[in-house]
């Protein structure tokens, strides 16, 4: 609904969204993707989203037959 509505987190102009993205969820993304140490993600439900980007940044997946992949972005 914020994202509808442009509330809360979604607040503000397009330039304003792209930078809190940046400062966000995508900074913690790439410091997971340069960690040296290698990563592994155990999926067993959704991975949407933010979900979907961290288990691609890590360097091996582990996927249930109940995981769920979905990227809502463009």
């Amino acid at each position: 609904k914020e994202m509808r509505d442009r509330a809360g987190s979604f607040a503000g102009s397009p330039g304003e969204l792209r930078d809190r993205y940046r400062a966000g969820i995508q900074k913690t993304i790439a410091k997971l993707y340069n960690l040296e140490v290698p990563t592994i993600a155990a999926v067993n439900g959704p991975a949407y989203g933010a979900g979907f980007d961290i288990t691609c940044a890590c360097d091996i997946r582990i996927a249930a037959e109940s995981a769920v992949f979905a990227e809502n972005f463009v």
